[in-house]
């Protein structure tokens, strides 16, 4: 990873741009390989690896889990908890105001 922001903060910021999506995933990677429950033999089977991020980014790319997918499933999650939250306001107001 530290490679990777190495080589990303020496391009011109278009290109950064660019490489948004892309780091934004390596760094989910990252962290997520952090706190990981892989045993000493998938570790070192990884870092047997020439570029262990780089294979697991592409794989994960060709699985059909979708970040928008999982982003546009969070925004219905929020939303929804927003308008329980309301009705149960609206609820509390009009028991309030029946008494």
């Amino acid at each position: 990873m530290k490679q990777y922001e190495e080589k990303l903060i020496a391009m011109p910021p278009e290109r950064i741009l660019e490489e948004a999506y892309h780091y934004t995933i390596y760094r989910e990677i990252s962290c997520l390989m952090e706190e990981s429950d892989l045993n000493a033999r998938q570790l070192r089977a990884l870092l047997k690896s020439e570029n262990p991020m780089a294979e697991i980014y592409a794989r994960w790319l060709d699985t059909e889990i979708s970040f928008s997918e999982e982003v546009r499933s969070v925004i219905r999650m929020e939303a929804t908890a927003i308008i329980h939250a309301e009705m149960l306001l609206h609820r509390k107001r009009d028991e309030r105001d029946a008494r």
